[in-house]
């Protein structure tokens, strides 16, 4: 979703190559070696990663091996390269509720499978002794793949109203403008960890009623707690993010609002 929107983003001057699994896998790290070998690239921005936040409890190394040991071969290659490297991590770091955003460098606290194996990942970049920059980011959605829009427009076809979760809060972000920012934080040599999402903030039952009606979709949206949809994967309550650092340099996304209705578009 995220990588498919950055290689939009190529130009002749500033040009960017996607690779995907079918390329190299980055859990295996003479794949790695190779394909940093053949694109001799002058930064990578790591977006491979295992985001079914359900999934990943039952599948515990197979998150792993992709968000920690991958970070890990990604940061090692790159160090020996000289290549700065930018891991997309997540608000799922963190667990504790409110009132204020979480800041760049408050400790970490994930309630779930995921949210541990991106905390690890971060950490094994940072060990890696490659030259690095973390981005965490929120409730992404995009073009391409799954995402929560999608499913909300693709269930409001079958039902004339539908319950949706309102007790969790964070900054919904469309991948198209996450790009953007990405590219920018890399021209501006920006370096440790940063935090990048949507100005803005809601919750999943808001962000589907804003998706219908700005789709002229006329299916109700009724509010319901965490407690009413259990998941096998614990979710934080609070997922905003300070946005402090990157604001300072200038960068600042639009809102989760304009979002949708790019998205839309």
């Amino acid at each position: 979703m995220l990588g498919q929107d950055l290689v939009a983003l190529s130009t002749e001057i500033d040009p960017v190559v996607g690779v995907d699994i079918s390329d190299g896998d980055v859990t295996q790290y003479d794949d790695v070696k190779k394909l940093v070998e053949e694109h001799r690239p002058d930064q990578v921005i790591l977006t491979a990663a295992w985001t079914d936040v359900d999934g990943a409890e039952t599948h515990v190394e197979a998150c792993r091996a992709v968000n920690v040991l991958g970070a890990k071969n990604v940061g090692r290659v790159c160090k020996d390269n000289n290549i700065p490297v930018l891991y997309i991590s997540t608000d799922y770091v963190f667990s504790k509720e409110g009132p204020r955003p979480h800041g760049e460098d408050d400790p970490h606290e994930p309630i779930n499978v995921y949210g541990q194996s991106k905390s690890d990942g971060e950490e094994s970049l940072r060990q890696s002794g490659a030259e690095w920059i973390v981005v965490r980011c929120s409730w992404l959605f995009g073009k391409k793949g799954k995402s929560f829009p999608k499913t909300m427009l693709a269930l409001a076809k079958k039902n004339d109203s539908l319950k949706v979760v309102n007790d969790q809060i964070g900054a919904p972000t469309y991948t198209g403008h996450l790009a953007i920012g990405l590219l920018a934080i890399l021209k501006k040599g920006l370096r440790g960890s940063l935090q990048l999402a949507a100005t803005g903030q809601t919750s999943w039952c808001g962000l589907a009623q804003e998706v219908f009606e700005q789709a002229g979709v006329k299916t109700a949206v009724h509010p319901v707690s965490t407690t009413q949809f259990p998941r096998p994967a614990q979710r934080p309550r609070w997922s905003v993010l300070s946005l402090k650092r990157c604001q300072e340099a200038g960068i600042e996304l639009p809102s989760w609002q304009e979002g949708v209705g790019d998205w839309l578009r």
